[in-house]
Parts: structure tokens; sequence; C-alpha cells
């Protein structure tokens, strides 16, 4: 009798570490298929409007920033392709274009270039309305950078309510009110 009570518990544990196993893959995969339609809907272009940093160059280079496009697509695998567009003093148009693989957790993105590796965060997000992201880049010789960017679907954003949410976020990461900023207007946007 004891040899089959340890029969059947030995068989009920397999099936249930089974069923568990394939609990685990269903919610996995439902956990990323509802990441990969998020991330659907905030494909599209996106105004950068709002900027906040402890970086040293862009403190000391505010001056020169001004509102750029950022077009976000997702691949097939649920990563995010972005790309960067900004217009430069002589006219010339400056591009940027990298793809951040997703991770275990939803809404946070890394890529690793030969010079950094940098984590986003989608930590508020509106889909018709504005995006509010947070990067941290992590040099190769250890310094650390954060950003805060405010972006919208509209080129001009006076949302008191908005602005607000933007400057909370980037006091909670350490970014002093100096270094919040509003961008102008870059030629024709």
């Amino acid at each position: 009798m004891h040899k089959k009570h340890d029969n059947v518990t030995k068989i009920f544990q397999s099936v249930f570490s089974s069923i568990c196993e394939s609990l685990e893959r269903c919610v996995m995969l439902n956990k990323w298929f509802l990441i990969f339609c998020l991330l659907q809907q905030a494909e599209g272009k996106w105004y950068l409007i709002g900027f906040a940093t402890n970086s040293r160059w862009y403190i000391n280079n505010r001056d020169k920033i001004k509102m750029g496009i950022a077009t976000l697509t997702s691949t097939a695998e649920g990563h995010m392709r972005v790309s960067y567009a900004s217009l430069n003093k002589d006219g010339s148009c400056s591009r940027k274009k990298y793809r951040a693989n997703k991770t275990d957790i939803p809404g946070k993105f890394v890529f690793v270039s030969r010079r950094n590796e940098k984590h986003t965060i989608m930590v508020e997000i509106k889909y018709d309305n504005f995006a509010l992201i947070y990067d941290m880049k992590k040099k190769k010789k250890g310094a650390i950078t954060k950003i805060v960017r405010l972006y919208s679907k509209v080129l001009t954003s006076s949302a008191t309510f908005l602005k607000e949410k933007f400057r909370q976020l980037a006091y909670r990461v350490g970014t002093l009110t100096e270094n919040i900023f509003f961008l102008p207007k870059n030629g024709t946007f």
C-alpha cells in the first residue's frame, strides 16, 4: 500500500510539474504578447519636447538642443527600433538609429554599443498623447548618465499636468531643477 501511495504521489508531482511548466510558458507567452501589443500601439512619430538629465555634456550644451522627432517601430520579436532625427543649425539633418532589445521587465529595453549600455524604461505612455521615458546609460568607464524624456504626439503640449508629471519623474531620479528643460521648436517643427 505504501509503494502504491508513493507511485501516485510521484505521478501527481510529475503531472503537477508539467502543468506548472505549461502555465509558466503560457503566462510568459501572454506577457510577451501583451508587451508586443502595447509596443505596437506606441509605434509612430513622437516629438521630443522635454529633457532632464545629470549629464555634463547635455547640461553644457542645453542651448543647442532643440526639439527632435523619434519614430518607434516594433520587431516581430518584441524589440524596439528607434529612429531619431533633429535639424542642425546649418540646416543639415542629424539622424540616429538603434534597436533596443526587450527584457524580462515589461516596458524595459536595453541597447548595448561599444561605448555604453543604455536601459530604457517606458514609465508612462498614453498612446495618442504623451510618453515619459527614462534612460540610464552606463558608460564602459563606469559613469552613469540619467535622462528623462517627454515625448508628445503633437508639436506643442502646454498641458500643465503633463509638464508636472515630467518634472516629478525627473526629481525622483535625482535631476536638479535647473537641468529640467522644455525644448524649443526646431525649424519647421
